[in-house]
């Protein structure tokens, strides 16, 4: 078995025994702000190594319930009995699918997009669907459908649902979070929008600087493909969270993958085909990530989103 992946088991199977208590206490007392805040901790911290790990299943499920819980802990959203039962009702998902990883190192097959729907429904209410349910195309069309890329995603609602959850996941990566330090999240959102947009064919609105010079500052603190395939990995997971066709995720990489030569800086860069196989990070990856996290100050270069 993998160290890290050992190591994470590890931690896990004791976080997970102490959720075991903390959620008997929470069923009791589901107004206690401590008990939840314990809870979200818990859940967070199995979801926030998943990425790096390339666990996509495991960390969709714990993605939807630590929205969840947040947004509970923040006074958001009203505890009651459903909410109890959905969060419980992901617990035992998240449980069965680390049993599973411990016997066979691998995540088991199973599909979650019901649970993750319910999850997101409750967290966000509808801005959380991004394939919408209208024949009109207003939502997710077929990925088999005529059309651009964007219009076969869905459009305006699905590259906002996108983008949302996309940067919740980046941002929780501890190996990349140093990067975004006194980042203007809110542009960086907006711009990341408008060049999906563009990128996928959608309306051109995109007005910021080109690939090469936003990120001259990233490749400045330590951005290699480490970080680029744990950034691909992040917005896999992001679509097959919001039950984006396989065939319409490995397009989406396509056009990703296609931008590393001048994310990067890498001027003979050899383009690799993106195939259906997960995008996973590089095992080594926690070695290699040892970039200063002293905050630097932003230039404007930070007007193109990073991706």
């Amino acid at each position: 078995m993998d160290d890290l992946l050992r190591e994470f088991l590890m931690e896990s199977s004791e976080n997970l025994a102490e959720l075991d208590v903390e959620l008997v206490q929470f069923e009791q007392n589901p107004n206690d702000k401590g008990l939840l805040g314990n809870i979200f901790r818990l859940v967070h911290t199995v979801k926030g190594t998943c990425g790096f790990l390339g666990l996509a299943r495991l960390e969709s499920v714990a993605h939807a319930s630590e929205n969840v819980l947040g947004r509970i802990r923040d006074g958001e959203l009203e505890v009651t009995p459903d909410a109890i039962s959905l969060i419980l009702e992901s617990i035992d998902a998240i449980k069965d699918i680390m049993a599973a990883l411990e016997k066979t190192e691998a995540e088991p097959e199973g599909d979650d997009k019901d649970l993750i729907a319910r999850l997101n429904e409750l967290a966000y209410g509808n801005d959380a669907s991004a394939e919408g349910e209208e024949e009109s195309g207003e939502g997710k069309t077929a990925s088999g459908s005529d059309g651009s890329l964007y219009d076969r995603l869905g459009g305006e609602d699905a590259i906002n649902a996108a983008v949302n959850l996309f940067y919740d996941k980046v941002l929780d990566d501890h190996h990349l979070q140093h990067f975004f330090e006194n980042a203007d999240m809110d542009r960086l959102r907006s711009m990341q929008k408008s060049f999906m947009t563009m990128a996928f064919g959608g309306p051109e609105e995109y007005s910021g600087a080109d690939l090469g010079t936003a990120h001259e500052h990233f490749v400045a603190k330590g951005l290699d493909d480490t970080h680029f395939d744990a950034v691909a990995g992040h917005l896999r997971a992001t679509l097959q969270e919001l039950e984006v066709p396989e065939d319409l995720i490995v397009d989406v990489l396509t056009v990703v993958e296609k931008t590393r030569k001048d994310i990067l800086g890498i001027a003979d860069a050899t383009e690799e085909a993106v195939t259906t196989e997960k995008v996973t990070v590089q095992e080594v990856a926690e070695e290699a990530v040892k970039v200063d996290g002293a905050s630097e100050s932003q230039s404007d270069t930070s007007s193109q989103p990073s991706i």
